[in-house]
């Protein structure tokens, strides 16, 4: 092999080695959303949280334990079923669940309930999302959700955001 070639090469694999694969976001949640701490490991607080929102009636998008992140299809809350695409902002939601570790054996977990403004493919899907609004059916959803997981996972230290 030639020295220029054997150079591309090692560059190429190291330049594989280096790229960071992740299913989270880099977004972070918007200021609105609950969070709570609670005591488990985030791997665990994500793999109870899917199971309490397929016990809710949501379909689970995207889930990554290790990292920590969990996101739901969009929900119509009229028709009571997930949606890959939404149909009719007013009434359909989306939930999202960071948990990151805060002390060796507690998790700061965050609940996001999301709704679009309009309907505006032109818009990134992120900038177009507001929180839903406290009392809502898709605020009620995060509700049912945080308390799901403070029963699971004791702790429950209501530590800021919506109550």
């Amino acid at each position: 092999m030639k020295p220029a070639q054997h150079t591309f090469f090692s560059l190429l694999l190291v330049s594989q080695a280096c790229t960071a694969i992740t299913v989270r976001p880099t977004y972070r949640p918007f200021p609105l959303a609950a969070f709570d701490t609670v005591t488990a490991k985030p791997p665990s607080v994500i793999t109870g949280a899917s199971a309490d929102l397929v016990r809710l009636g949501l379909t689970v998008r995207t889930i990554t334990a290790a990292e920590g992140y969990l996101e739901t299809r969009w929900f119509d809350l009229g028709e009571k079923r997930s949606r890959r695409e939404v149909a009719n902002p007013d009434r359909t939601v989306r939930i999202r669940v960071w948990a990151d570790l805060v002390t060796p054996l507690q998790s700061e977990v965050i609940v996001e309930a999301v709704h679009q403004r309009l309907l505006d493919p032109s818009v990134p899907e992120r900038e177009n999302e507001v929180v839903a609004v406290a009392g809502s059916p898709g605020d009620s959803i995060a509700q049912a959700l945080r308390t799901a997981i403070k029963a699971r996972f004791g702790g429950g230290k209501a530590a800021g955001g919506k109550t």
